[in-house]
């Protein structure tokens, strides 16, 4: 009986207490002790929610028991035991422990990316728009004058984007045309003359816009094209020389657009190219190099046109690729450094094509990306500093893609977002301003 009393007053001395010093927001599982005794065994699980946590544990046992504490996840544990009466034991485990985390990193895909001369657009396939870069005239938007080096958010509901110079505009789903930027030309089509900081109307019924160095061209749904800005060398394609501070009306039966410098390009619904404005280097393809101030025809059988600075290409209807103009860096793609000022065929089978100031580029239909020209900065993204004057591979698995003035963007065909070239001005978005990148990086 006596014997039987004893062991019984020895099982109630069983006491458990538990302290747990929390540090940190993320659940960690439960640390888990067992007290085994023959073939007894007692798990005790502690409610611990959150915590790298120390956690401390006093038990009381009998002399012929054994105290095993084991943590569920990494840690360390230390066991010491001291003896307070005969056959009595106190075993003390202290936890120290450091979580493993896991982290996973969720994206809305990039859709479409613009570049204006040092500054950067991309619309996410949820309609919104992100800017990064120079914003000394507002061109990003932001609400400020103030330069970012990460893609910031700027506005809401787009469905198409275009920059240039040092301007931003946004066509949202309901057709109404938003710009920002620089205004003292009136290339945004505000009579004000003053710059804007943050998306503002310009026009409504809008299809495409298209922007150059100084002036906008919007695409109505009616296939009319208008035009403001700068007008110096007649890239309005109004017949005369004379800025225009409003958006007015220049042509019609228009399906695509493409501007970049002082050149306008339109494709009618016929699939002839017609184009104004300057012709330096030949870069209008009517084979000479003389201006013009209103759209005049320079080729048929056009699919999609795009600029640079002083040369222009084309995809036609058989996915050949033509350019003409400036050809000092290898931008033409021909294998020499000979302007041309007629359209010459430099590749074929494109899916699309593209221009940055000095550079040219075709997106094959497997999502190869080919490169050619100016490639002093790193532009081309070929981990070298070497122009080229015939195309070559750059990327794969692409998208779609913009240049700028000396780099270049492009989305992935799984909606990621990359870089390379210039960065003084935190164009490429990559969070820092190192001055140039040869090599694609991943922007967010």
């Amino acid at each position: 009986m006596k014997k039987t009393t004893c062991f019984l007053l020895f099982t109630v001395l069983l006491i458990l207490s538990i302290e747990g010093c929390r540090s940190h927001t993320a659940p960690l599982p439960p640390i888990v002790s067992t007290i085994t005794n023959n073939t007894r065994t007692v798990t005790i699980t502690p409610n611990l929610t959150a915590g790298s946590l120390t956690a401390t544990k006093t038990m009381t046992v009998l002399p012929d028991w054994t105290a095993t504490d084991t943590p569920v996840y990494a840690g360390t544990s230390t066991v010491t035991r001291t003896s307070t009466v005969p056959a009595v034991y106190t075993a003390t485990s202290t936890f120290t422990v450091t979580p493993t985390f896991t982290s996973t990193i969720s994206y809305v895909p990039a859709k479409q990316c613009a570049s204006g001369y040092s500054h950067t657009l991309v619309m996410k396939s949820d309609g919104s728009v992100w800017a990064t870069g120079f914003n000394f005239r507002g061109q990003l938007g932001t609400s400020d004058n103030t330069a970012r080096n990460v893609l910031t958010p700027v506005c809401t509901g787009a469905s198409s984007i275009a920059g240039a110079g040092v301007n931003s505009v946004v066509i949202k789903t309901d057709g109404s045309l938003w710009g920002t930027g620089m205004n003292v030309n009136g290339q945004l089509g505000i009579p004000d003359g003053l710059d804007k900081n943050t998306f503002v109307p310009m026009l409504t019924g809008v299809t495409a816009a298209a922007c150059g160095e100084g002036h906008t061209l919007a695409l109505k749904t009616d296939g009319t094209l208008w035009a403001a800005g700068v007008n110096t060398k007649g890239q309005l394609g109004t017949s005369d020389n004379t800025d225009r501070n409003i958006f007015v009306q220049v042509l019609t039966g228009v399906k695509s657009i493409a501007a970049a410098g002082s050149v306008s390009m339109a494709i009618k619904y016929d699939n002839s190219l017609w184009v104004t404005g300057e012709n330096l280097y030949g870069c209008l393809g009517l084979g000479d190099t003389d201006d013009r101030n209103a759209f005049t025809q320079a080729i048929t059988g056009v699919a999609s046109a795009a600029a640079g600075y002083w040369h222009t290409i084309i995809l036609r209807s058989d996915n050949s690729v033509w350019a003409t103009g400036w050809n000092y860096s290898g931008e033409l793609g021909t294998g020499d450094n000979i302007d041309r000022n007629e359209y010459t065929q430099v590749y074929t089978g494109a899916a699309a094509i593209g221009c940055g100031g000095s550079t040219s580029m075709v997106l094959l239909p497997g999502g190869n990306l080919m490169v050619t020209g100016l490639n002093s900065v790193g532009e081309l993204g070929l981990t070298d500093y070497s122009n080229r004057n015939s195309f070559v591979q750059t990327k794969i698995n692409t998208a779609s893609f913009s240049g700028g003035n000396n780099f270049t963007h492009t989305i992935g065909t799984d909606g990621t977002m990359w870089a390379t070239g210039y960065n003084a001005d935190g164009q490429l978005g990559t969070g820092d301003n190192t001055t140039m990148r040869n090599t694609w990086i991943e922007i967010h």
